[in-house]
């Protein structure tokens, strides 16, 4: 890991420029002010907002510059501080989300998964502790209690354990705190001892940039008439009011009455940020100033398993409404980040490249902690209103002390810390997303998958629809797509396209498909059906069939896509190649247009080249009604040899995404070698499916077994160490 030659945070030469700038006389001072040269944060307000029903956390940023990024942070990391040389080591029991501009792990603020907020405030008065115990500095101690404290308490007890460092920053800051409980704390370090206002002795929770006990007194002298609202004092004054009027006039829309509230102590040109978060329901709102339009962020979106890529967004992306942070951190953008904000902020503005360059890549080495492994999770459920639902969770420990925790919808429960979690006296209140993160006493974690309770009158469902897309490369090497109904006859909506998916941003698509729908008649291939141009058949009735499928529409018939209607009973195969031999990728969809379920498709395959990026081999399917439905998924390489497959995917990866809210989707469960599961319960399933067997547990196939709620997936097979080969893709319905 890259290191500053200081051993402090912000080199001593630097340090010491920025003190005596703070140290000038009163009116050398306020004329440096004038010229915008003084402080990084000057006029910052923060507020907490309950009224029993409702927990909201406002915050407002006042700094120069308006870059930032939002950071989704992982938990179950090992991590360690910025200045090594403190020995302080720590593993991350919480995921959050963060609001950073000095560096990926130096947030200025954010909320954890437990829903304990921690945020800053410029203090000029404060001074920190210097003493034995090991040092952090003042953003990365943000960022270590987002990860290690569920509550006040806890961020209160690591005064015991570790120290902010005194020569941490050219400013010192406090902080409010807020838990899911209620709890709020002011956090202040005087006189390098730390200094909390909580409880009985925080009057109103409120923070701005005066010591809190003097901003107390003056808001207590001073109506709210007569306080200006630019001052340190007079902001004070608006947010207290505020927070004591909030149980009576935030109305029907508490979050709107926060965003009022932080709006009354805005700064023209100088609040770039405005942060709402909603403490019960594990929600973050905020808007900019150079993007004024409210953006929301749903924990229950994200993925903070260590497994998960570090996620982030341009605070200032020009959007509104629903967000998921979807871009990938990297050191890189970090360091645009910081050297931005480094450069318009006239107190870090002389910090040289290689300081900024040093922070900007830490941490590189941050791994996860050894994880317990799971051996059984949690099954998705159908229980009529008034019923009793149970999850388990089943994990080999090797006699090591677990922890669990059992959240729904991504947040926490009360109490439910155990293996199993009973629920009784259903309610559709109970209805939601489950799952349990398990932990071990060094820190590790590993979570389930979801397990969905639907609690209503069951309605079985069916598979109604399956699709592969991948490279179909020539009528010689088309792309090749198998599927059974079983039951009797199936009406069928069955398409190739091509053209289309350029519409999606799909890149280098097959130029023109030709679909042909082969059937074995007496020990001979057919071919039962075909075409090439959609728009050359009945192409009313197609489109009326991909209304009734839920389809995308191919809107120009002279498109050349291709599509047809069917009924099938049994195994057919599809084949698509380009008219004119050309290669590209290409999509194809089978529908279930037909209605009951004793007919249905039981089983979708698909062998083909996999490559790397974009050419991964890639599944989907669509499981209808609310009952879960058991599948068999296999990702096949090697075993493919001893069919007569040259050239296969020597170590297969099979990854199975679930379609989430807001057009994400989130690794649901994942396989690389189906060894390393139940192989005798993965071997009955296979004769349950009538799959041909793997009889080799050391081979690196890829297997899962799944139980999965109605709703849409994604299962890829892609080459571990993005190696490339032939594959194959199965999904079977086990009845």
């Amino acid at each position: 890991m890259v290191m500053p030659s200081s051993s402090v945070p912000f080199p001593a030469s630097h340090l010491q420029r920025t003190i005596a700038l703070l140290s000038l006389p009163r009116i050398l001072a306020i004329g440096l002010l004038a010229l915008g040269a003084v402080v990084p944060m000057r006029s910052s307000t923060s507020f907490f907002l309950t009224d029993g029903d409702h927990l909201l956390f406002g915050r407002n940023y006042d700094v120069f510059a308006a870059d930032g990024r939002v950071i989704v942070n992982r938990r179950g990391l090992q991590k360690s501080a910025f200045d090594t040389s403190s020995g302080l080591r720590w593993v991350s029991r919480f995921g959050s989300v963060t609001f950073n501009q000095f560096g990926h792990e130096f947030p200025s603020g954010g909320m954890n998964e437990a829903g304990l907020v921690v945020e800053v405030m410029a203090f000029e008065a404060g001074q920190y502790p210097e003493d034995a115990r090991p040092g952090i500095t003042d953003f990365q101690w943000v960022q270590y209690q987002l990860d290690c404290s569920a509550t006040v308490e806890e961020v209160l007890a690591t005064d015991q354990r570790i120290r902010i460092q005194r020569d941490a920053s050219p400013l010192p800051l406090h902080f409010l705190i807020s838990d899911r409980t209620g709890r709020s704390a002011v956090v202040e370090f005087i006189g390098g001892r730390l200094v909390c206002h909580t409880g009985g002795s925080l009057a109103v929770a409120a923070l701005t940039n005066h010591p809190y006990e003097t901003a107390l007194a003056y808001a207590a002298a001073t109506p709210v008439t007569a306080a200006d609202h630019v001052s340190s004092l007079g902001r004070f004054v608006h947010a207290a009011a505020a927070v004591r009027s909030f149980a009576q006039a935030h109305g029907d829309d508490p979050v709107g009455y926060a965003f009022s509230s932080l709006d009354a102590v805005r700064q023209p040109s100088f609040t770039q940020w405005s942060i709402v978060y909603d403490l019960r329901n594990l929600t973050v709102s905020f808007r900019t100033l150079p993007v004024p339009s409210i953006k929301r962020i749903r924990f229950a979106a994200l993925e903070f398993d260590s497994s998960a890529p570090i996620r982030v967004m341009d605070i200032n992306a020009n959007l509104s409404g629903e967000v998921v942070p979807d871009g990938i951190y990297s050191p890189a953008d970090n360091l645009a980040v910081m050297t931005s904000v480094w450069r318009q902020t006239p107190v870090l503005a002389f910090y040289s490249l290689s300081y900024l360059q040093a922070r900007a890549a830490f941490p590189d080495t941050v791994a996860p902690a050894p994880r317990p492994a799971i051996t059984s999770h949690p099954v998705s459920q159908t229980v009529a209103p008034g019923g009793a639902a149970s999850f388990r969770i089943g994990v080999s420990s090797g006699g090591a002390a677990l922890g669990y925790q059992w959240r729904k919808d991504g947040i926490l429960l009360p109490d439910a810390s155990s293996a199993t979690l009973a629920l009784a006296n259903l309610t559709a209140a109970h209805a939601g997303d489950y799952t349990v993160v398990i932990s071990t006493a060094s820190g590790g974690s590993s979570e389930s998958r979801i397990a969905r309770l639907v609690v209503a009158t069951p309605d079985p469902g069916r598979i109604v629809n399956l699709s592969v897309r991948s490279a179909a490369r020539s009528r010689s090497l088309p792309l090749i797509v198998g599927f059974v109904v079983s039951g009797g006859g199936k009406p069928l909506l069955v398409r190739a396209t091509g053209p289309a998916l350029a519409g999606f941003g799909v890149g280098g698509t097959l130029p023109d498909p030709c679909l042909d729908l082969h059937v074995t008649l007496n020990g001979q291939n057919a071919v039962a059906a075909s075409n090439d141009n959609w728009g050359t058949g009945p192409s009313g009735a197609l489109r009326n069939a991909f209304v009734a499928a839920g389809a995308f529409a191919l809107a120009d018939t002279t498109s050349l896509d291709a599509a047809l209607l069917s009924t099938v009973d049994g195994l057919r195969t599809v084949s698509v190649y380009d008219t004119a031999g050309r290669s590209g990728v290409a999509l194809v969809e089978v529908y279930d247009v037909g209605t009951g379920n004793s007919s249905r498709l039981v089983n979708e395959s698909a062998r083909n080249f996999v490559g790397t990026g974009d050419d991964v081999l890639v599944a989907g399917f669509v499981v209808s009604g609310n009952v879960p439905r058991k599948l068999l998924l296999r990702g096949i390489g090697p075993r493919l040899a001893d069919f007569g497959v040259t050239g296969v995917l020597a170590d297969p990866k099979l990854d199975l995404y679930q379609a989430r809210p807001a057009g994400r989707s989130v690794r649901f469960a994942s396989n690389d070698n189906w060894g390393d599961g139940d192989t005798a319960e993965l071997r009955a399933a296979f004769a349950a499916a009538g799959a041909f067997d793997l009889t080799d547990p050391a081979s690196k196939d890829a297997v899962l077994l799944v139980t999965l709620p109605a709703g849409s997936y994604t299962a890829q097979v892609s080459g571990v160490g993005a190696t490339t080969g032939e594959a194959l893709v199965e999904i079977y319905e086990l009845l």
